[in-house]
């Protein structure tokens, strides 16, 4: 009898032994499907932070800062007293050669947008405003326009002034 109990102790060490066995067995290819998910998507991901910050993928290239500049000067054309043309807006950055400045790496970019890539440029214009709008914007105008890396303006915000500012200096 006392044998019989012996062995019956024994086979329940067993039971509990093999019920841990499959439960780290389990654990084991949980973790292993999780690191080659995660090593898989790294991969993916790799090839995007390959590309410098604002590189436009669509036209294998990043943007000049002068077409940047073109870009938001007409962003802000209704503002500006210039027809929109080529020649009036090389004309318009030659006259005022402090108005202007291109950030390739705003402040305003927070943690998220680094760590996602989700890259802009912000291009900083101080320009007098057009007679018909001094009125309610002020002699002169004081706006920064945010422009994706192909060239797409995602928006802007500016305030009217009293006196023609310089771009600031980076």
């Amino acid at each position: 009898m006392k044998e019989h109990y012996g062995s019956q102790k024994a086979n329940i060490a067993y039971q509990k032994d093999l019920r841990r066995h499959r439960v780290d067995a389990k654990r084991g290819r949980i973790l292993s499907s999780a690191a080659t998910a995660f090593a898989a998507l790294s991969l993916a991901g790799c090839g995007n932070y390959l590309d410098p910050p604002g590189y436009c993928a669509a036209q294998n290239r990043v943007l000049s800062d002068d077409e940047l500049l073109r870009l938001a000067v007409l962003r802000e054309l209704d503002q500006i007293d210039i027809d929109g043309s080529e020649g009036s807006i090389s004309n318009f950055l030659s006259s005022n050669p402090n108005c202007c400045r291109v950030n390739r790496d705003p402040a305003s970019r927070t943690l998220l947008d680094v760590l996602t890539r989700n890259h802009y440029f912000e291009v900083e214009l101080n320009f007098p405003v057009k007679a018909d709008r001094q009125q309610r914007f002020g002699k002169y105008y004081h706006v920064y326009v945010s422009i994706l890396p192909c060239g797409t303006v995602a928006g802007s915000q500016g305030i009217g002034t009293d006196r023609l500012e310089s771009a600031s200096a980076k």
